[in-house]
């Protein structure tokens, strides 16, 4: 009902917008009409008549009194025909505006805005529905108990899994460890080898000093080839256990 007396208002402001312009255009008609009358007594009487034209004493560049009027009759003749076309496209372009904006924008956006708020006033009242048994379930000691009792599940399997997680962890760090070792472990066998070859090396140098004081003199036999303890100590370090072993 309410959008029904929208609907009438609006065409009330329809006619009566149309009613004013036809009635305003009419007038103006009516007022140019009596201008050109005017106008044509003027000319009849004053320009074209009997009677001889007066000399005027104005400026060189003042409009004379047919130029002024011709003009002025032009200009009514232009306001008579605007008047006149508005007053023959105002109605349908009122008419058009009824029809798609004014109707439209008003009456069928509120059909539309009430179907909206139809369908937003039942979701709401599902959502209530909703909520009400979900309040329901939870004050219940029951459920409450069994939410507990779930919370506790999961925090043990929580403490597990990070129990697990440390396990692993460490597993793999110790993995880590072992396989750098190892790897570390092979570069020192070879500086190991290189130790040996040079520790044999120094020994035989030395040796070969002791030989040569001996074969000097043969006849001195206070002089004899004794052991280098150097090369002793060489030939006895660990790297030569890892050179005989390979």
């Amino acid at each position: 009902m309410v959008l029904g007396d929208m609907d009438s208002r609006l065409k009330a402001v329809r006619d009566e917008a149309t009613s004013h312009i036809l009635a305003r255009a009419a007038s103006i008609v009516v007022r140019a009409e009596d201008q050109a009358r005017w106008m044509l007594a003027m000319r009849h009487f004053n320009i074209d008549g009997p009677t001889p034209k007066r000399p005027l004493d104005v400026p060189p560049s003042y409009p004379s009194p047919d130029s002024l009027l011709t003009a002025e009759e032009s200009l009514t003749r232009t306001v008579t025909a605007a008047v006149a076309s508005l007053a023959a496209r105002a109605p349908g372009l009122i008419q058009r505006s009824y029809q798609h904006a004014w109707r439209p924008g008003i009456i069928d956006r509120a059909a539309a805005d009430r179907g909206e708020a139809f369908g937003v006033l039942a979701w709401a009242k599902r959502l209530s529905a909703a909520i009400d048994s979900s309040l329901l379930a939870v004050s219940k000691p029951d459920s409450l108990h069994r939410l507990e009792a779930r919370a506790a599940v999961l925090a043990r399997i929580a403490d597990s899994l990070n129990v697990a997680h440390q396990a692993l962890r460490a597993r793999v760090t110790r993995a880590a460890v072992e396989r750098a070792l190892a790897a570390l472990d092979q570069e020192r066998e070879g500086i190991d080898y290189g130790l040996a070859a040079s520790a044999y090396g120094l020994s035989v140098s030395f040796e070969r000093a002791d030989t040569t004081a001996a074969d000097a003199n043969p006849a001195d036999t206070s002089v004899t080839a004794s052991e280098n303890p150097e090369a002793k100590k060489w030939r006895n370090q660990r790297p030569s256990k890892r050179w005989m072993r390979s």
